[in-house]
């Protein structure tokens, strides 16, 4: 399924970049950026990537500490820690966000995007120009749109080539109902459980599938117990 979920760095509105980057390297400020992959999947790589380069290109006056693995709690307490100042930083997805600000749900809607290409032009360009003033009143500040990846379905029972493959599969997504609805359209049986529990009801076969960014299914090897993957 080539929905898109990407993440976006967001900065709470009281400590809004600009105004950082002015302080000298004797006044070093230090930011906190929590997320929640784990240290050896690719998001935190490209964290560690934007804090060298902040680290560096700031001459040390901007500093920045990785809180990976959910360390500073789930999602949704990271994305409200975030709003009230006490992160700085955060790598929510569109699913999160749309819980403050609907516009985000337009973007998680199945099939939307053609292509990489076509999903970076619109996520980086209006949409980003559309979405920014709408979460500066949720008290956030949009920096930049990080790529999570578009999103896949693996299942242990077949090949699905056709939209009519996915009948009567049982599926684990999401509660986003834009997923949900994607699955239940083409026929499968949505499911909700819990992303830490996954990988077990995958295989005890509770469910025959999930559907999940490839960096995510190939970081917690959901792969190794599903042949069928599209």
């Amino acid at each position: 399924m080539n929905t898109n979920r990407r993440a976006l760095l967001l900065g709470s509105a009281v400590l809004a970049a600009p105004a950082l980057l002015g302080r000298s390297a004797a006044a070093a400020t230090t930011l906190k950026l929590a997320h929640l992959a784990a240290d050896s999947h690719p998001g935190h790589k490209a964290a560690l990537q934007m804090k060298e380069a902040v680290e560096r290109r700031s001459d040390g006056a901007l500093k920045i500490d990785i809180f990976p693995s959910n360390q500073l709690g789930a999602p949704p307490e990271q994305l409200e820690q975030t709003k009230l100042g006490v992160i700085d930083m955060n790598l929510p997805t569109q699913g999160a966000l749309d819980k403050y600000e609907k516009a985000f749900a337009t973007v998680m809607a199945p099939f939307i995007f053609r292509d990489p290409a076509h999903a970076f032009a619109v996520l980086d360009g209006a949409f980003a120009e559309w979405s920014a003033p709408l979460l500066e009143k949720q008290g956030l500040v949009q920096l930049a749109t990080w790529d999570y990846g578009f999103r896949n379905i693996t299942n242990s029972r077949r090949p699905i080539l056709t939209p009519d493959d996915v009948k009567g599969l049982r599926i684990r997504t999401p509660p986003e109902v834009q997923l949900v609805a994607c699955i239940e359209a083409l026929g499968g049986r949505a499911t909700q459980i819990a992303f830490t529990e996954l990988p077990s009801a995958l295989n005890q076969g509770v469910v025959d599938g999930q559907e999940n960014p490839v960096g995510v299914i190939w970081h917690m090897k959901l792969h190794e117990t599903q042949p069928h993957r599209r």
